[in-house]
């Protein structure tokens, strides 16, 4: 149908018609990405086989099926219906992009230079992000509504996210390389970010919180989220606790004690949705085996424990952990009522709904 190439290629396409197909496919590239790196599977589209132009920061009103042309894109400073779209839209992408250039399986690896231009560029990103939707404390956001709240915790989360996707490969280099402590810090860092974010919002989200009345707008897409993050903090602590690289730790003390705290939460919260969603169950078990692990190594640290597989990928584990692993593997508990089936429709349809 054309949508991957800009409707201005077209002669006959109307202002309108043209706008909504950016609209299309803005949204149609998001579920691409998103879906395919937690199934953790390259991406359908590449960016360098489209150049649809990004949707115009407008409102609805200001044009319609009779417009002639379409009014100029407002600062992004300035907050219509579209301005957090494109401002989600535009990091998903940043994440298509750096998949792209950082996990390809046959061409060339990218350089650690590029890894560093990359992070540079996601930090500003989120340091320039438009003002009402930049990130900032429940305390300083006592007169905001709630749905703008969630949006902020959403963006922060695909950032730290990114973060974590940029850094994953260099994360075992750095144990044995000091070149790449920089990554080590940073991913566990972001991973620790997505922790206390989830934390925030489980507290947050419960009756007579301050977002309890749109909860239900987080899919289990960002769920998935903090499976990484904890991925990510359990395989890390877990080699810091046999003695890292010569015996000594990259982490102090309190740190540890903190890394542990956060992944101990994690378990809770996973645990109390596990009766009623079989990703939170299988979620629950997994990391139920991982902090029990890093307990006993903190209870006994002469004690030697079954190594992890480190080089997995924490993006794979969690993959795995919430949709690939087999009925057989773990059972799911009396109490669990199914999710209706159609994994990807209705996931389809909750981005759908959260673009909306």
């Amino acid at each position: 149908m054309g949508y991957h190439r800009d409707a201005s290629q077209f002669v006959g396409v109307s202002p309108y018609d043209a706008e909504m197909r950016r609209r299309v496919w803005f949204i149609i590239r998001q579920i691409d990405i998103i879906f395919s790196a937690q199934l953790t599977l390259p991406s359908i589209i590449k960016s360098c086989d489209c150049d649809t132009q990004l949707p115009r920061n407008i409102f609805d009103d200001e044009f319609s099926t009779t417009t002639l042309t379409l009014p100029p894109s407002r600062p992004q400073t300035e907050a219509t219906p579209m301005s957090s779209i494109l401002a989600k839209g535009r990091l998903v992408l940043m994440q298509g992009a750096i998949i792209e250039e950082t996990q390809s399986i046959s061409g060339p690896q990218a350089s650690y230079d590029t890894i560093m231009s990359w992070d540079a560029r996601i930090r500003s990103a989120r340091m320039t992000m438009e003002p009402h939707l930049r990130f900032r404390s429940l305390e300083d956001s006592a007169l905001d509504p709630s749905s703008l709240i969630l949006q902020r915790f959403y963006i922060e989360t695909l950032h730290q996210k990114i973060i974590c996707v940029l850094h994953r490969r260099f994360i075992a280099r750095a144990r044995t390389n000091p070149r790449y402590a920089y990554s080590r810090r940073a991913s566990v860092d972001a991973a620790m970010a997505l922790l206390r974010i989830q934390a925030t919002l489980h507290r947050e989200g419960q009756p007579g919180g301050r977002i309890s009345e749109v909860m239900w707008r987080l899919t289990s897409l960002q769920k998935n989220d903090f499976l990484l993050g904890a991925m990510i903090v359990s395989l890390d602590l877990n080699y810091d606790g046999r003695g890292g690289a010569g015996g000594r730790t990259f982490w102090t003390a309190e740190q540890r004690v903190d890394m542990l705290a956060a992944l101990e939460t994690a378990l809770s919260i996973w645990e109390g949705d596990e009766a009623t969603s079989m990703e939170a169950f299988k979620g629950a078990k997994v990391l139920r085996i991982m902090v029990d692990k890093l307990v006993a190594q903190q209870n006994e640290p002469s004690l030697q424990h079954q190594e992890v597989d480190e080089e997995m990928h924490p993006e794979h584990s969690a993959a795995m952990t919430l949709g690939m692993l087999s009925s057989g593997g773990v059972a799911a508990p009396q109490a669990f009522v199914a999710p209706s089936p159609g994994r990807w429709g209705s996931e389809a349809a909750e981005i759908g709904r959260a673009h909306v």
